[in-house]
């Protein structure tokens, strides 16, 4: 008896110790992968949001979303450029694949590109042609109004244009959301990862393109 119960023991501890070797090689198999190239099949935005894959959705990817972070944020990576995995973060819930650093922190200034001087002028110069009729002091307000514009443009090209290149050093990232429940079902490897980013990532990168 005492001989049944030792072994059955030491079989619920091998088994034990097989599924923690299992969860580990998983793990550092995907954790490997950092450090190494990367070729993108798409544009990347210049924040930490990145793009969102989501394993469970269809389409896996909200394009529209991506095309707002762009115009937001900028691009960071060009489709056909070559990058460099710096960062594997697994909370469990999400995997972050951090691409070139990973993306520049969002702070508010980053939200807005007009100045406000600018701004209080062109509506103070609204206000006035909706009063005004015909004449030259209407052609004159007018005449303002266009060259505040067109001040506030240049002042916007420029503000978007120097918060691409910040965003641009910073690199972005993607978010993959593979939950509990789909982990409970397959764990989450390098395979699963690498087949989730095929559509957006080519990690076979020719030695010639890569720097």
């Amino acid at each position: 008896m005492r001989f049944r119960v030792s072994a059955n023991l030491m079989l619920l501890t091998l088994q034990a110790s097989t599924v923690v070797l299992f969860g580990q090689s998983g793990s550092d198999s995907i954790t490997a992968l950092q450090g190494s190239k990367v070729q993108l099949k798409i544009d990347m935005p210049g924040s930490r949001l990145g793009v969102d894959v989501r394993a469970n959705g269809q389409p896996a990817v909200d394009w529209s979303e991506v095309n707002n972070r762009l115009q937001l944020f900028g691009t960071a990576i060009r489709k056909g450029q070559v990058s460099t995995i710096t960062g594997i973060t697994d909370t469990g819930r999400l995997l972050e694949v951090q691409l070139d650093g990973g993306g520049a922190a969002i702070t508010a200034p980053d939200q807005v590109c007009v100045a406000e001087d600018l701004h209080h002028r062109e509506r103070d110069l609204d206000e006035q042609r909706s009063r005004l009729k015909t004449g030259q002091e209407l052609s004159n307000v007018e005449l303002e109004l266009q060259r505040v514009r067109s001040e506030m443009r240049s002042v916007q090209a420029e503000c978007v244009s120097r918060r691409a290149g910040v965003m641009g050093q910073a690199g972005s990232r993607f978010r993959i959301h593979y939950g509990p429940k789909m982990r409970a079902r397959s764990p989450l490897t390098e395979q699963t990862m690498r087949a989730l980013l095929a559509e957006y990532v080519e990690f076979s990168v020719p030695a010639a393109q890569v720097r």
